[in-house]
């Protein structure tokens, strides 16, 4: 028998489960999105599996995530939902927090101002009881409250947000929202006339959304580019969406497409119409 007795069992549940969404996360943030929902599947059935009920909501609300930016919202919606529900039964604050705001990103998507402050809200007032990790919470709220404040025609405001962003996240090591926040910050100058950043500066943004964003760069990099009103841009974006597609399973794949050629269309347009910026 194993000296490490009852502990032993314990740790061989929880350990593929946390594995699963380590690997899970990581692949999705490289954008690997097929692979990424693959993993998270099995790691939602293993909570299932051995009714880990406060993991449930962790895999529902992760894989939401992934559905979000390959256009499955209605699936995502469903799972922030379940994560939400599930997360407030057993007393997981930091997860229903998550599942509060991530659907901001669907609200932001559409321009739909009110209801994205509606949920920051609702997460400021969670977020009032002290929980693990809530300076990501914090760091998420300041990146929305910044994309809010362009889409109100408030670029100073969005500056200043991202700079915020950026000095915090790097103080806390956290490289996604220092990028995040760096194309937050490149399409607030540009709504405000400062230089546009060169060809280079663009790529090297790319390069790091690619490892830190990778379901998501697609349509940073679009906004971006209508701020900018830079094809190369455009271009970039355009690699990211293909990557993407290229991860997903077939069926997945016909509904991103028309999913992101939809939202690059009304993206295009948005920053050709000053009056909608």
């Amino acid at each position: 028998s194993s000296p490490a007795g009852p502990n032993e069992f314990l740790s061989t549940i929880y350990t593929p489960v946390h594995a699963g969404f380590i690997h899970g996360y990581a692949l999705a943030t490289c954008g690997r999105a097929g692979d990424a929902l693959r993993t998270l599947d099995r790691a939602y059935d293993e909570t299932r599996r051995w009714s880990l009920a406060r993991y449930e909501p962790l895999a529902a609300n992760m894989r939401s995530w992934v559905f979000r930016n390959i256009g499955a919202v209605a699936r995502a919606r469903e799972g922030n939902q379940i994560a939400e529900d599930g997360a407030r039964a057993v007393g997981y604050r930091e997860l229903e927090v998550y599942a509060t705001l991530d659907p901001c990103d669907d609200d932001l998507a559409t321009g739909d101002v009110a209801t994205a402050l509606a949920r920051l809200v609702a997460a400021r007032e969670l977020m009032q009881t002290s929980y693990a990790y809530a300076w990501r919470h914090r760091l998420r709220v300041r990146l929305l409250e910044g994309r809010i404040a362009l889409l109100e025609g408030m670029p100073a405001a969005a500056l200043e947000h991202a700079t915020i962003l950026i000095e915090d996240a790097s103080l806390r090591n956290a490289p996604r929202y220092v990028r995040l926040g760096q194309a937050l910050s490149m399409r607030a100058r540009a709504e405000m006339g400062d230089e546009l950043p060169d060809e280079a500066s663009l790529e090297a943004l790319s390069d790091a959304l690619a490892t830190v964003a990778g379901v998501e760069a697609w349509w940073l990099l679009a906004e971006l580019g209508a701020a900018l009103e830079s094809p190369r841009c455009f271009e970039l974006a355009a690699v990211h969406r293909d990557r993407l597609a290229a991860s997903l399973d077939a069926d997945d794949r016909v509904g991103f497409a028309d999913y992101a050629g939809a939202r690059l269309e009304r993206i295009r347009t948005r920053g050709a119409s000053p009056n909608l910026r």
